[in-house]
């Protein structure tokens, strides 16, 4: 037998063509559908994933507020320590000088 070839006409060929391009075009619409959709939900994830750290930074804002206060109030106290302490420190001097001074009374009576 010999092998027959049959040649289709050109409107045929084209027609084919343009059904192989439309399957592949349509295809490549599914798959950026399927990209938007999967990109949605990215950006989905990245904005709670946002709003989550938002969230956390306002909790360490307001806890640096507090420990700010309290540093503030820790100075304020360590401040009238200090000025306690140093009143104190001057009582004694005038403790001492006084003692010093009743010690040589003390020795002059005695001369």
């Amino acid at each position: 037998m010999a092998s027959i070839a049959y040649r289709t006409s050109p409107d045929s060929e084209c027609e084919r063509i343009f059904r192989e391009f439309y399957k592949l075009i349509a295809l490549n619409g599914d798959v950026s559908g399927k990209i938007k959709k999967e990109q949605a939900e990215a950006i989905e994830k990245l904005e709670n994933a946002l709003q989550q750290l938002e969230s956390e930074n306002m909790g360490l804002k307001t806890r640096i507020g507090q420990l700010q206060k309290q540093l503030a109030e820790t100075n304020e106290n360590l401040s009238r320590v200090t000025t306690s302490l140093e009143d104190l420190t001057l009582d004694v001097e005038d403790m001492r000088k006084q003692a010093k001074l009743k010690l040589r009374k003390e020795k002059v009576v005695m001369l």
